[in-house]
């Protein structure tokens, strides 16, 4: 699913369809916005203060973003597969849709693996504006996928933008997020069951993020994957 907002002109949506794109794809949240140079800001389902706070500094700054809200549907709900990704010093790129593209790092998602794809090709903003990068930008998307990408002029691009809709200057990937009430039901392939509620989750002792099947190491309680190497590498 995922929600993707791009703010061409620093326009801020109001709070309530927020709340919902959160509520329907409450795995992990990013923005990255235009202050002094681009600036990244996540969290994961549970930094809800963190995200009401990113709501009050936009919408007191009035500066362009991407904001996206993730449904992890490959790759953990973890803050290094948190959108945007950088894919040049100049150039940040965010994704809502499923890429069927191979993506051999284990634990990331395929948006990650794109981004990689896109630092190799030398993207630049002028190149963006470019007719032939742009189709060749939709023929990666498909008909099922939309990228957005910022950069540090703070000019937005958007691939399949008629796939998704305009509203008070503001553009969302999957408008039927904007609506809802209660979190979306989600469901569990390890227990069989769906979920129709937010629940509390176990977090890594040791850097706070949010235990997974993908990421908790068995055996050791309350620590994630990273952190158990890193121990194992000192």
């Amino acid at each position: 699913m995922c929600q993707l907002i791009v703010s061409p002109n620093g326009n801020v949506p109001e709070w309530d369809y927020i709340e919902s794109s959160y509520l329907a794809n409450g795995d992990s949240w990013g923005a990255v916005y235009l202050g002094n140079t681009l600036r990244k800001v996540c969290g994961l389902a549970e930094d809800w203060a963190n995200l009401a706070l990113l709501h009050e500094e936009l919408s007191d700054l009035q500066a362009p973003f991407l904001w996206h809200f993730r449904w992890a549907t490959l790759g953990s709900a973890t803050r290094k597969n948190c959108h945007p990704f950088a894919v040049s010093k100049d150039i940040w790129f965010a994704h809502n849709g499923v890429l069927n593209i191979p993506c051999p790092v284990p634990d990331r998602s395929d948006t990650w693996h794109m981004a990689q794809h896109f630092k190799k090709q030398n993207l630049t903003p002028e190149r963006l504006k470019e007719k032939e990068i742009k189709n060749w930008l939709r023929g990666l998307a498909g008909h099922g996928n939309k990228f957005g990408f910022i950069d540090t002029a703070g000019e937005t691009t958007i691939i399949n933008e008629t796939a998704g809709e305009w509203i008070d200057e503001v553009w969302y990937s999957n408008p039927s997020a904007l609506y809802y009430t209660e979190p979306s039901p989600r469901f569990d392939w390890y227990t069989g069951e769906t979920e129709t509620e937010l629940v509390e989750y176990d977090t890594c002792e040791t850097c706070s993020v949010r235990l997974t099947t993908w990421n908790k190491v068995s055996g050791v309680p309350l620590t994630c994957s990273d952190c158990w190497e890193t121990l194992l590498a000192s």
